[in-house]
Parts: C-alpha cells; sequence; structure tokens
C-alpha cells in the first residue's frame, strides 16, 4: 500500500516510518472515522497469521506504558494490526549507534524498571513480549513506552533462545536493555564471563552489573520472571525527558486561511411584535391562540328533584352569568332578611311537588349468579405440578448424569463412574470417577491456559480447554518436548477405554498412566494423532489413579493453528 490509501475502508496511511521488523511496513494514519492519529502496522510473511492471533491476545492488556491495540484484522490479503500512535524517542536515538549516548546508572535502572513492570502485567494474563531489544523501547518526559507487544514474538528471531522459556526469555532480555542503557553495547543473548560486553560494566553500580552479568552468563541463575526483576531493581526515579524527542503523530493539514472580516454591518432594524396596541401579530411557526374555554352550561330537569335542584340551579344561573327567568310559574319571591327559604320542591310548570323519594340501593339482576373466583384452583394446580416435578427430579438423580457429548457411530462416551457395557460385571470392581484436571508445561512456564482446564471435565461440549498457539507443530526453538492435560482419579480404579472430544485433528499424542511430575515417562498406553471424537480401547485395563495425555506433536484448529482444544475427557 502507499500513501494516501485507505486500509480497510477507514485508516488512511499518511507517512512511513520505519520498522527493523522485515516483514513489517509501518505507517502513521487517520482513524476518518474517529478523527484521531493511529499507528498501522502492515504484516507480511508466512508468519502473518500467528503476529495476528498473539496481537488479538494482547489487546486485551491495559496499560499507558503499551500503546493500546485499536483493531486486528485483514483488508483483503494485507494483514495489519493498528495501534495508538507511538509516543517519545526510541532507546536506540538516544543511546546512539556509537554508545555515546549511555544513561547513567540512575535512569538505566528507571527505565529498565518501567520496561519491567509493564511486562508482568502482560506476564500476568499469559502474554509475553519474547522481542525486547531497544528499538521497541521509547523515552518521553511521560515515562518508557514498550512497542510490539503481541506482534514481534511471531515476526522476530527465535534461534537463539534455545532452551530458555517464555517467561526467562523477557528476563533475558531486560538484562541485555540494562546492560546496553549502561555500556551502549548490545550484548549477546548467552556470553562468557570474560566477555568484552561485561568490561564496561566495571564503573555500574555492584548490583546492576551482577544482574546483567547473572543473567547473561547462566539460563538458570537469576531472576525467573519479569516481576522478579522489578524486585532487584528496587526503587528508581523518574525518566526523564530525552532530548529531542517526538511523537508519532499524523501531520496535521495545513491551516485554513483566516476569512476577512465582513463590512460593518447597518443598524439594526427591529421591529415590535404587536404593530398596534391591541393587535395581534401572529410569529411565524406559532399556531394561532387557542379560543377560550367556553364555560359549562348547566341544564334542569323539567322536574325537579327537590329543593337541591333549585339551589343548583341558582349556583349554575351565577355561573353563566345569567339573570333568572321571571314568570308567572316562578316561586315567590323572599323578601330580604326574612330568613331563609322554605323547603318546599317547586316545578317551573306544575308548582309544588312532593319530595322525591330516597334512591333505593343499586340490586342484582334476577337470575345472575355470583363470579367464580379462580384463586384457589389456581393454587391446587400448582402445588400438583410442584410435586409432580420433584419425583421426576429426585427419579433423575437416582439415575445419575448422561455424558451429553455423542460419537458419530451412535456409540457414546461413558461418564466418569459408569462401567461400560463391554467390561465385565463385577459387584467389587473400582469404576475410575474423574477428581481434576491441570494443564502440565514442565519445559515451560506452566501457563497453558490453568484458568480453563476445568471446561475439559465439564460434561459441557461447547468449552474447552486450550494450548497457547505455536509457530511450529514441534515447539521449533523452544526446546520443549511436549505439553500435555492431565486428570486425576478419586481412588485409583481400572481404566479400559478414554473417551476424547477435541476441535483438532493430526499431531501425535501419548497417553500415560504417570504422575503429572514426570508426564513423559512412564509406558505409553496408546499414542495416534487426534480425530474430533475419539474412543481409545486400551489393550488391557490399567490400575492408574493419574492419566496424562501428553501432546509430543501439536494438531492443528480448523484455521490451521497449531493448538490443542480438548473439550471432553470421558473415561470407563
Amino acid at each position: 500500500m502507499s500513501q494516501s490509501d485507505v486500509l480497510a475502508g477507514r485508516y488512511e496511511l499518511l507517512a512511513r516510518t520505519s520498522s527493523d521488523l522485515e516483514d513489517v511496513q509501518a505507517w502513521t494514519g487517520r482513524d476518518q472515522i474517529l478523527d484521531r492519529p493511529v499507528h498501522a502496522s502492515l504484516v507480511g510473511g508466512e508468519h502473518a497469521e500467528a503476529a495476528l492471533d498473539d496481537a488479538r491476545r494482547a489487546s486485551l492488556i491495559a496499560d499507558p506504558r503499551l500503546p493500546r491495540i485499536l483493531d486486528v484484522g485483514r483488508d483483503g490479503e494485507q494483514a495489519y494490526v493498528v495501534t495508538e500512535p507511538w509516543s517519545g524517542t526510541s532507546l536506540t536515538e538516544v543511546v546512539g549507534a556509537d554508545g555515546t549516548g549511555a544513561l547513567d546508572p540512575a535512569q538505566a535502572r528507571a527505565v529498565v524498571g518501567e520496561v519491567a513492570t509493564v511486562l508482568e502485567v502482560a506476564r500476568n494474563r499469559g502474554v509475553h513480549h519474547l522481542a525486547l531489544r531497544p528499538a521497541v523501547v521509547r523515552l518521553s518526559g511521560a515515562g518508557a513506552q514498550v512497542t510490539g507487544l503481541g506482534l514481534d514474538a511471531a515476526l522476530g528471531d527465535h534461534t537463539w533462545r534455545g532452551a530458555v522459556t517464555t517467561a526467562r526469555t523477557d528476563v533475558v532480555g531486560l538484562a541485555r536493555l540494562l546492560s546496553y542503557c549502561l555500556t551502549g553495547v548490545w550484548p549477546e543473548p548467552e556470553i562468557a564471563e570474560d566477555d568484552a560486553a561485561l568490561a564496561g560494566l566495571a564503573d555500574a553500580p555492584e548490583d546492576l552489573a551482577a544482574l546483567c552479568r547473572t543473567v547473561l552468563t547462566s539460563r538458570t541463575a537469576g531472576p525467573r520472571t519479569a516481576g522478579e526483576v522489578v524486585a532487584a531493581l528496587g526503587e528508581w526515579e523518574p525518566v526523564a525527558q530525552p532530548s529531542g524527542a517526538v511523537t508519532d503523530v499524523a501531520p496535521e493539514p495545513e491551516p485554513a486561511p483566516v476569512p476577512q472580516p465582513p463590512a460593518a454591518p447597518g443598524p439594526v432594524v427591529r421591529q415590535s411584535v404587536r404593530t398596534s396596541v391591541g393587535e395581534r401579530v401572529a410569529r411565524p411557526g406559532t399556531p394561532p391562540p387557542a379560543m377560550p374555554a367556553r364555560p359549562p352550561v348547566a341544564r334542569t330537569s323539567i322536574r325537579a328533584g327537590g329543593a337541591a335542584a333549585v339551589g343548583a340551579a341558582g349556583v349554575a344561573g351565577a355561573a353563566n352569568d345569567a339573570p333568572p327567568t321571571a314568570g308567572p310559574s316562578a316561586p315567590p319571591s323572599i323578601a330580604p332578611g326574612s330568613g331563609p327559604a322554605p323547603a318546599v320542591p317547586w316545578d317551573s310548570v306544575l308548582g309544588p311537588v312532593a319530595p322525591a323519594a330516597e334512591p333505593a340501593p343499586p340490586r342484582r339482576p334476577a337470575g345472575s349468579a355470583l363470579r367464580f373466583d379462580p384463586t384457589a384452583m389456581t393454587l391446587g394446580i400448582m402445588a400438583f405440578i410442584i410435586v409432580i416435578g420433584l419425583v421426576i427430579a429426585w427419579q433423575t438423580l437416582g439415575e445419575g448424569w448422561r455424558n451429553p457429548f455423542q460419537l458419530p457411530d451412535a456409540s457414546r462416551p461413558v461418564e466418569s463412574g459408569e462401567v461400560a457395557t463391554t467390561a465385565p460385571e463385577s459387584e467389587s470392581q473400582q469404576v475410575p470417577v474423574i477428581a481434576s484436571g491441570d494443564q502440565l508445561d514442565p519445559q515451560g512456564d506452566d501457563n497453558e491456559h490453568p484458568e480453563a482446564v476445568d471446561r475439559a471435565i465439564d460434561l459441557d461440549p461447547t468449552t474447552y480447554w486450550y494450548t497457547r498457539t505455536y509457530n511450529s507443530a514441534t515447539y521449533a526453538g523452544l526446546g520443549k518436548s511436549g505439553v500435555g492435560y492431565t486428570i486425576e482419579l478419586e481412588e485409583a480404579a481400572p481404566v479400559s477405554t478414554i473417551y476424547l472430544s477435541t476441535n483438532n485433528s493430526g499431531g501425535n499424542v501419548e497417553i500415560r498412566a504417570t504422575s503429572p511430575e514426570t508426564p513423559d515417562e512412564g509406558d505409553i498406553l496408546w499414542s495416534g494423532p487426534l480425530e474430533e471424537e475419539m474412543e481409545i480401547d486400551l489393550p488391557s485395563p490399567v490400575e492408574a489413579e493419574d492419566l496424562v495425555l501428553w501432546f509430543t506433536e501439536l494438531p492443528q484448529t480448523p484455521d490451521g493453528s497449531n493448538r490443542v482444544e480438548l473439550r471432553e475427557i470421558s473415561v470407563a
């Protein structure tokens, strides 16, 4: 892609920046939707898919010392990773090619301490950098920033790691950074005691020099995690602002020309909303005023119902502001001061009438029945349903649980604790019951997703335990002979059949009845490639308390990744 191209229909590429990775093109850019600067890495090469997978996992880690990963994906055939803009100056530029810009010991301690802290945050989420070098550390007045987490590991140089585990790999990288900050020379990952790179540490503080010597001259001595490096460094001062610090921000567009001020406006003419006293002027968009409400009209029956009707008529007349009607049939007027009018019913036509009788209370029509109340019947039906449900639940619990995943040939795995139909029935025979499961990574950092181990024995085929994704099915460059999964039975029992449900195919798994401490020892009960649904019959029942699935070669997922995804394991 070239300048001004738009990546994924959203990110405009503005300027090419340098990258020390052969398979990465780095660009400054701008998110056209949110109008913010970004950094775009266009990824190529045979490891592009693994790099995207690692970047997706790293996107879950939030720390101010890491540029946040905003987007990971593909635009056609082009893989890309978009992050926040990079800030500060790279450590390579600060120290310089000739090493004349080597940091003073206090600043070296501060820089490596900040980097080690953020790597420990990532390690606790199961993510490692594995490609630490001066180019990925950037310094500014706000501190140190680490770039390339989750991307550079898949694309970087793996040849030097050897048998070093992933956590230890980052420790070696931190020791190399510390030596580089102090001496201006980038050392090899493994050096001898008399190496010239260590001679430059003669004037460094003893604790910093000892940390570099211990880690770089041994594969096992010294700190084993980034957190232990933080503890070894002790307290440090803030990172100072390097001279000439820059920020990886897209250039701002040229400012638009300032428009000339308009001509002075003439006098403002204001017009009253009323053109004359008492005349209404309709405002634009305003509906005409509503007509005033008409007062209610009181109507009386031709036959009034007593004195109350007379009073009501008088009140209605007053409310309507209309004089009473005079006529020969009107009641005699009451002289002022002669007291209240007598309570004599009066009709305007018939004259005085007898008082109306009090209204009778409402009566239920003849033949009507009382309304039915269904509450009692509803409660009775609900109680009956609850009793039936309890009886069914009790019977179901007595029968035991059924394993939910089925095999294609209509045979099914049995639950832990259920005697297989092919096994000889014996009242004294013990049945295997799975008590727990765990992941095994004895030659690494024991971090093959331990948080997900219960998913392989939870009788739910929609969940699964999985390993990390590797660049090679045989762990090339990591010095591992395998990773594994172990189950522990409640007590030692004969095992004759093992059922596996996976999302994989291929690879190689060895089934051993051995301790988790020695997963690659003991007799191999069965060995072969994985399939999605497997029923493995052992040559003869094996009395065991622990069983190990040892993956000497990783299988593939449907998308071609080198990773184990174990949905269920069951024994009988």
